[in-house]
């Protein structure tokens, strides 16, 4: 199974930099753009041992964020590069997250639980944001909120989050029209 490599670099140079060794080495390129400050590359390798090699060619000045996703479902790449998503069910509930690859390792973490995503997008800003909205029955509510913040103790970045429940049609139709 591939691997998921997120890299948030201040320098769009060394974004296709990385990107090009990456495919050079056998990687697929998923996403390399532009994010405000930062410039974003995603790509899937099945050698996760030539991620390292590849950082080391990068200067450590240079500010980067870094996520290496094993096993993610492909699910949660194609609701974030296609922005295709699920009807809302019982609840939504609402993540945002200022690092990409957080995002994507909480959504699996979802994906797990069986939740399904009605959205998931990144707002390449000035301060980029990513916002994932995941929904399921009420049977999983209570489970969902105590993985969540169990999950949201755990972690170094900045996440929210924020649960809706009895969604009216008005905002079931802002994501897809009954």
């Amino acid at each position: 199974m591939k691997e998921l490599v997120v890299v948030w670099i201040e320098s769009y140079g060394l974004a296709l930099k990385i990107a090009n060794l990456f495919v050079n080495k056998g990687g697929e390129l998923l996403d390399c753009s532009i994010i405000g400050t930062w410039s974003q590359v995603l790509v899937r390798t099945d050698n996760i041992n030539d991620v390292e090699s590849i950082f080391l060619e990068i200067p450590e000045k240079i500010p980067l964020k870094k996520k290496i996703l094993k096993d993610l479902d492909p699910i949660i790449i194609e609701a974030y590069l296609s922005l295709s998503g699920e009807k809302i069910k019982d609840f939504i509930f609402i993540v945002e997250s200022e690092f990409v690859g957080d995002s994507l390792e909480f959504s699996q973490k979802m994906i797990k639980e069986e939740l399904a995503i009605v959205d998931f997008r990144l707002l390449r800003f000035q301060i980029p944001k990513t916002i994932t909205v995941f929904t399921g029955s009420q049977s999983q509510l209570d489970k969902t909120q105590l993985i969540s913040q169990n999950y949201l103790a755990q972690m170094e970045s900045k996440m929210s989050m924020t649960v809706i429940k009895e969604i009216n049609s008005d905002i079931k139709n802002l994501f897809h029209l009954e």
